[in-house]
């Protein structure tokens, strides 16, 4: 009886047995009417307790990531993506213009970035072009600031 593990075994046997006050098995438990609703209370609350812990782990993760996400931090181990550099250009773009620049800026991202991404076709005209160079350049940008802090 020296090996550990039969100590362990044996050790969890003597407390099972002395919680139990002479029922044999957790069966027995729920079966007894007079130890149900206690047993029936302890299962549910401790259900209830664990699922809350799991809950909070899982909403505290995840508030964590979304708030790494607003704040522009990302993964070191990650590189940007080019959609990821335009979109925050064009936010910085969005932050220094007028309302009105807002609204023509944002129908051209729709046509040329949307639906046609820098399509010649959809783009013949020069202030959309000027514009998708402008966000072009400046998400490159991004991206190579990106690329040195890592």
């Amino acid at each position: 009886m020296t090996d550990p593990l039969t100590r362990f075994v044996k050790a969890l046997n003597d407390v099972n047995s002395t919680l139990n006050y002479g029922a044999r098995t957790f069966s027995s438990l729920t079966s007894n009417p007079k130890h149900f609703p206690k047993v029936a209370t302890v299962v549910l609350l401790s259900s209830g307790l664990i699922g809350l812990g799991l809950m909070e782990i899982v909403t505290t993760k995840r508030e964590n990531n979304f708030q790494n996400v607003y704040r522009g931090e990302t993964n070191n181990d990650e590189r940007m993506s080019e959609d990821e550099s335009i979109v925050r250009a064009m936010i910085e773009n969005a932050k220094s213009s007028s309302p009105l620049e807002n609204l023509e800026n944002a129908a051209m991202a729709q046509k040329n970035f949307m639906l046609i991404p820098f399509d010649d076709k959809v783009t013949n005209e020069k202030r959309d072009r000027k514009f998708i160079e402008k966000i072009s350049h400046r998400s490159k940008e991004i991206r190579n600031q990106n690329d040195n802090s890592e």
